[in-house]
């Protein structure tokens, strides 16, 4: 009889777990996570001063941008070195543009493509919104799934004791890059990392937030490394130096007809 009454509480606890109840409060728990991870993107009306280092090897070239930033739109100017100078990316309503001041032309190009022959695409700067585009299907605790993610250094295995990881996946009708997205937080609920996958569950790319710190007031993600081959000396670095939000930025940046002026400082 003590037996019978310990399995029907055992069952009891499981019905009661995964009740309706429960398990709104868990996806709205991760929804409101998502909300906080897509704060450390880049933040609606905001100016970014930052360094963009692409590393192939042993070599290491490196690239002084302004970026400007509304809604999901962003614009990007190159202000050094001197060869790329001007060059201005636009993306605008998921389309996107470069402009080569070089031969004085405007070239439009997809989502996906590589700024600078680097790892970060126009959609990792500013495109992805989890909360917009994503639902979070499931979430776990560290331990051995943490330390067996490719590319896990000691860092990101001293989090496998804490850490969560959060699955989502691309909502039904959504225009994304990425189908799905896994993502690791910390014990502060801080992201971490965000591993990037096709739908079939092949990884696309690795993007690393580090050097949590002020940026224009507010805490921030200092550093972004991404990486998009198992090259192990192959990947892109992006450091903010200054930040300012809340700004009144002229609607016309994020157009194609000003991307001339706006590479020669108009």
């Amino acid at each position: 009889m003590k037996k019978t009454k310990t399995l029907l509480c055992f069952f009891l606890c499981l019905v009661l777990y995964q009740s309706p109840v429960a398990i709104g409060e868990k996806t709205a728990d991760l929804t409101a996570l998502l909300k906080v991870i897509d704060s450390m993107m880049v933040e609606d009306n905001a100016q970014y001063k930052l360094t963009m280092t692409v590393t192939r090897g042993k070599k290491n070239t490196e690239y002084e941008m302004t970026l400007w930033s509304k809604g999901r739109n962003f614009v990007g100017r190159t202000e050094k070195p001197i060869a790329q100078k001007g060059q201005v990316f636009l993306l605008n309503n998921h389309n996107c543009w470069i402009y080569y001041p070089s031969i004085n032309k405007t070239v439009k190009t997809a989502q996906n493509q590589r700024l600078l022959g680097g790892d970060f695409s126009f959609t990792d700067l500013a495109s992805i919104n989890l909360l917009e585009d994503y639902h979070p299907e499931d979430s776990s605790f560290g331990g051995d799934e943490i330390r067996n993610l490719p590319f896990a250094d000691q860092e990101l295995v001293e989090l496998a004791q804490e850490g969560e990881i959060i699955e989502c996946l691309a909502k039904a009708g959504r225009q994304v890059t990425y189908p799905k997205v896994r993502v690791l937080i910390n014990s502060s609920r801080d992201p971490v990392r965000l591993d990037f996958f096709t739908i079939s569950g092949q990884l696309l790319g690795i993007l690393l937030y580090k050097d949590y710190g002020e940026l224009g007031g507010k805490v921030k993600p200092l550093t972004m490394v991404m990486r998009t081959s198992l090259n192990v000396d192959n990947y892109t670095t992006i450091t903010y130096q200054a930040a300012q939000y809340d700004l009144e930025i002229p609607p016309i940046y994020f157009t194609e007809a000003y991307m001339r002026n706006l590479s020669i400082g108009r």
